[in-house]
């Protein structure tokens, strides 16, 4: 050892190691050259002064020089990303290199960016999960793994298209237009006429106990029960212009009936106070809407009414906080937070589910990842599960006759694409809505108006397939079909699932427990 350390600083006086010869002088180290950056600097290892081991990017050091031999006995340093950054910068500017010199410097470089980005991405995504990982919800999906549901819609926010005259008589007056389109002016118009008990009588026969058995008989074990708020209005006037009629009368009903029939129960606040999308939906309709419309202290009123109501009815098992809203981020965490607080406080997370709907599949990364996930930590809000609804009928719905993708599209690769996105959502996620309906407008609408009846039947056929396994398929937990009844003929075969079935779209058992 002694006499390698003698042997050592013989070569390091000599400008070599001793065991090759020193290396010619490089005329190039001559030439003035750009300062290294500091990290670039070395200590010798002699206990000497700071010395630079830089040397031109334009020479490789020789394997006999001084600097390739103390590089061997420093200790690796931590690359941090403003290093690579730093080094990256010095090897574009310095003097002209070799093609090969630069391009292998710059490629170590960039691996060295792409190594700490995809751990900094790594990193972000362990956060998320530790804040949004949620063993209750886990529980939960895992009770209800096979929900195989079906809405009742149109019964307690009455949608023109669907329960609307001349086929349903109630709350749409016989001779009234499609001016009178939603539930909120269809009201106005009963109450100017006196015939209020229209609608009373409407609800009364449009979903009965026997619908709640004929969904039990096709092997439905979950409803999903679209409602208004002024259902739950504590008097006539508070609901106005509404018709309140037997008030949470109707949902007592449900509620009653499925637990009678095995059924469970998704309770959903379909249409909000001043609306939360200006829809007809929501049982108003309003070209002018504003989400500053939405009357959040009125909804989170009516969320903790009805759950207050049914806090111990074993058959409701989540709670829907608002229907297809069209609000912005920030205002809808701060009103989910508070909804789902109001639930809580009548009704225990390891029973109910608190559900988010997530309205565009783009709000899984704007909405979901980007903000639910991490400002409603699992530990505050305990429970949480989201809804898709999984239409591809309106991807192209804003281009009218201009849409152009073809109807292949529609009934395969988007029925894929759009029930695999309930794979990745952070917390638990089922289809609140799916139908059958095909695109009734632009190129796809052509194709199937051109196909004959036994081809059309065979797609639409293939398409129920498709959907009803895609929604089920490996950890997915189903959803709920939109909806039960549906009484105009021209729905019938996309909307109608009492009828789809006994048409044969939909085999038995094919969406059943």
């Amino acid at each position: 050892a002694a006499g390698l350390v003698a042997k050592r600083a013989t070569a390091d006086a000599k400008g070599g190691d001793g065991l090759l010869p020193a290396p010619p002088p490089d005329s190039s180290l001559s030439q003035p050259v750009a300062p290294p950056p500091p990290y670039l600097l070395q200590r010798r290892t002699d206990g000497g002064s700071l010395e630079e081991s830089w040397r031109s990017s334009e020479t490789l050091p020789s394997r006999g020089s001084a600097a390739l031999s103390v590089s061997r006995l420093m200790p690796l340093r931590r690359v941090t990303l403003a290093d690579s950054l730093a080094e990256l910068s010095v090897v574009l500017a310095s003097s002209p290199p070799t093609a090969a010199r630069r391009t292998g410097r710059c490629a170590l470089l960039l691996g060295r960016l792409v190594a700490v980005t995809a751990a900094a991405a790594a990193f972000v995504a362990l956060l998320l999960w530790a804040a949004a990982h949620d063993p209750l919800a886990a529980d939960w999906a895992e009770r209800h793994a096979r929900l195989r549901g079906v809405n009742f819609g149109g019964w307690l926010v009455a949608e023109r298209w669907l329960v609307g005259p001349p086929t349903v008589p109630g709350v749409f007056e016989p001779s009234s237009s499609w001016a009178q389109d939603d539930e909120h002016d269809a009201s106005l118009a009963r109450r100017g006429s006196g015939t209020t008990e229209a609608v009373s009588a409407f609800r009364d026969v449009f979903i009965t106990r026997a619908d709640f058995a004929a969904a039990a008989a096709l092997g439905l074990n979950s409803v999903r029960i679209p409602f208004g708020w002024w259902i739950a209005a504590p008097t006539d006037a508070a609901a106005e212009p509404y018709v309140r009629g037997r008030g949470l009368g109707y949902l007592d009903d449900a509620v009653l009936w499925a637990e009678e029939e095995g059924l469970t129960v998704v309770l959903d606040l379909h249409g909000a106070p001043g609306s939360q999308n200006g829809e007809q939906t929501s049982g108003l309709e309003y070209p002018d809407w504003d989400p500053s419309h939405f009357d959040a202290d009125a909804a989170v009123w009516t969320v903790e009414t009805v759950a207050a109501r049914f806090s111990n009815r074993s058959c409701i098992v989540a709670f829907e906080l608002l229907n297809e809203p069209r609000l912005g981020t920030t205002a809808l965490l701060e009103y989910y937070r508070r909804g789902s607080e109001a639930v809580r406080r009548h009704m225990p997370p390891e029973r109910v589910a608190v559900v988010i709907n997530l309205y565009f599949f783009q709000h899984m990364a704007t909405q979901a990842w980007a903000s639910f996930d991490w400002r409603m930590p699992a530990r505050r809000h305990p429970n949480l599960v989201y809804d898709l609804h999984t239409y591809t009928c309106f991807l192209e719905r804003g281009r009218g006759n201009d849409a152009s993708l073809p109807l292949w599209l529609y009934t395969g690769p988007l029925v894929e694409l759009y029930a695999a996105l309930l794979s990745i959502t952070v917390r638990p996620a089922f289809a609140g809505e799916w139908s059958l309906c095909l695109l009734w407008y632009g190129a796809a609408a052509a194709t199937f108006r051109a196909m004959n009846p036994p081809e059309q039947r065979a797609l639409r056929t293939g398409f129920a397939s498709r959907q009803a396994d895609a929604l089920t398929r490996g950890d997915r937990l189903g959803g709920h079909f939109w909806t039960w009844k549906a009484p105009h003929e021209d729905d019938k075969d996309s909307w109608d699932f009492a009828e789809i079935v006994r048409r044969g779209f939909i085999g038995r058992g094919e969406w059943a427990v």
